[in-house]
């Protein structure tokens, strides 16, 4: 990848608000959000920690997810290796920017 990467991540805010409210429509999982202002691939595998809150959620089974509001699709993230510290930060691996939907299980249609 050649160019300027934007890496400014949101836990937090409308464009989160907004992605978790399609979530909730068409699945019927607990889901959160980690939105990123870079869109599309990375052009390689970033490590990331954000301050997610879990409350009222397993996390032993999460699944990673991008998702482009451009083109309304998402697709699966394979190995992320990710991890809860003991401070409350979820780590996890990522090759896709936009929208990472994290999900409590595999997502299901309501």
């Amino acid at each position: 990848m050649r160019g300027d990467v934007n890496v400014s991540a949101w836990v937090s805010g409308s464009n989160v608000d907004s992605i978790r409210v399609i979530f909730d429509r068409f699945y019927s999982n607990n889901v959160r959000v980690v939105h990123f202002d870079h869109s599309g691939a990375w052009g390689q595998t970033v490590r990331v920690a954000a301050r997610v809150e879990f409350a009222g959620m397993r996390t032993n089974n999460l699944h990673f997810y991008s998702y482009n509001r451009e083109t309304n699709t998402f697709s699966r993230i394979n190995n992320p290796n990710y991890r809860i510290d003991g401070n409350g930060f979820l780590h996890f691996n990522t090759h896709l920017g936009d929208s990472i939907v994290i999900s409590e299980g595999p997502l299901v249609r309501r």
